[in-house]
Order: structure tokens, then C-alpha cells, then sequence
């Protein structure tokens, strides 16, 4: 848990330190959910959007984005501040996989190459946390959503 938490406050710092643009900008792009955040609808919570969840940005307003949440089958708005572009965040998991590699960095650049339909980079990519963490639930799990999906 605690390397989670490192890793996501080295992932801040990036985004503090490009700006603005490591946010997703406009309608059509997608971020990567940093922090676990609320869903909401006006002032009602729909629900809670985990860490690690790929959403297709709908609207920006400010500090929040409407996001296409597909879990609930309905739009919310999102803290800004709990995503980063999907592009800082691949990269960012690769610098740490680079410098120190870990099972959630692994997982994290495992699930953008699920995004982006790049199987045999995020079964790579799930073998490697694998071999760090052999009990991941984390990465046990994606890896059979990918076989599952790939009907293996």
C-alpha cells in the first residue's frame, strides 16, 4: 500500500511539474484516475470511481470533468484534480518501471495497453508484476479479464 501511495504522489509531481497540460483539455480525450474520487450528479453521489480507471472525458467545467462512467452505465463529474491525462500517466508508469519497477506500475501501464488494444504489451507488462508479486490480485485479475476477452 505504501509503494501505491508513492507512486501516485511521484505521478502529482510530474503533473505538477508539465502543468496544466498533463490534464485531460477537452471533451473526447481520456485520463487516468489517480486517486479514488466520487462520482457525482449535481450534488448527489452516484457512486466511486477507483483509482486506475480509464474515462472518456464528456465536458470539462472548471475543476471537474464529465466522464462517461461505463461501471454505472451513466455520465458524472470527476475531481480534475484526481485524474492525469492518459498520456502522463503512461509515461510516468514507464519512467517508474525504468527507475523502480514495481508490480503497480507494471498494472498501471498494463491497463493503458488494454486501453489502447495492446494485448501483448499488457500480458507482458502483468507477467512482469507477476514476477515481483506473485499474489497480486490486482494483476492476477486484469490478466484474466485479458484472456477472458482474448477467449483464452
Amino acid at each position: 500500500m505504501r509503494n501505491i501511495h508513492l507512486i501516485m504522489r511521484a505521478v502529482l509531481i510530474a503533473v505538477s511539474l508539465t502543468g496544466a497540460a498533463a490534464f485531460a483539455q477537452a471533451p473526447g480525450e481520456k485520463v487516468y484516475v489517480i486517486n479514488n474520487t466520487l462520482l457525482r450528479s449535481g450534488a448527489q453521489t452516484i457512486g466511486q470511481v477507483t483509482q486506475g480507471n480509464i474515462l472518456k472525458v464528456a465536458d470539462v467545467n472548471d475543476q471537474w470533468l464529465r466522464v462517461d462512467y461505463k461501471q454505472f452505465g451513466t455520465q458524472g463529474w470527476i475531481a480534475r484534480q484526481d485524474t492525469v491525462s492518459l498520456q502522463a500517466a503512461l509515461e510516468q508508469f514507464t519512467s517508474d518501471i525504468q527507475y523502480r519497477p514495481t508490480p503497480h506500475a507494471y498494472i498501471g501501464r498494463a491497463l493503458i495497453w488494454k486501453d489502447r488494444r495492446e494485448m501483448d504489451l499488457a500480458l507482458r507488462d502483468l507477467d512482469a508484476a507477476l514476477r515481483l508479486d506473485p499474489r497480486s490480485p490486482s494483476a492476477l485479475h486484469t490478466r484474466g479479464v485479458l484472456w477472458m476477452q482474448q477467449k483464452q
